[in-house]
C-alpha cells in the first residue's frame, strides 16, 4: 500500500536547517530536519494507530524512555540506532548521565 503525503509544513526558512512536518493521508505525522527523521521534543513519528517512534538525526534514539512505543503497549529501547533490552538501556543511560 502506498502512503501519500497529504501536505508538508515547513517550520522555518533557514536554508541550513530545513525543518518540516509531513502529514500523511493515513493520519500519520513525521518530523524531519535536513532530510532525516529528527525531533527533540517528542516522537519524530506519530502513527495513526497511536504508535510512536523517537529519532535524532535519522537514528532511533531516546534517553528518557523507549524509542518505540507500539499501540499494543510493547516497547523497544534504542540509543543511536542500537537496540537494548530495558535493563541494558537503563545501565547505558546511567553512564551517559555520569559523563555529562
Amino acid at each position: 500500500m502506498k502512503t501519500d503525503i497529504k501536505f508538508k509544513r515547513y517550520i522555518n526558512n533557514d536554508p541550513f536547517q530545513r525543518k518540516e512536518i509531513r502529514f500523511y493521508s493515513i493520519g500519520s505525522k513525521q518530523w524531519w530536519l535536513n532530510g532525516k527523521l529528527h525531533r527533540e521534543d517528542g516522537p519524530a513519528i506519530e502513527y495513526s494507530n497511536g504508535a510512536k517512534s523517537w529519532y535524532l538525526n535519522g537514528n532511533l534514539h531516546r534517553e528518557d524512555g523507549p524509542a518505540i512505543e507500539w499501540n499494543d503497549g510493547s516497547k523497544r529501547w534504542y540509543l543511536n540506532n542500537k537496540r537494548f533490552s530495558e535493563k541494558e538501556y537503563l545501565k547505558a543511560v546511567k553512564k551517559i548521565i555520569h559523563l555529562q
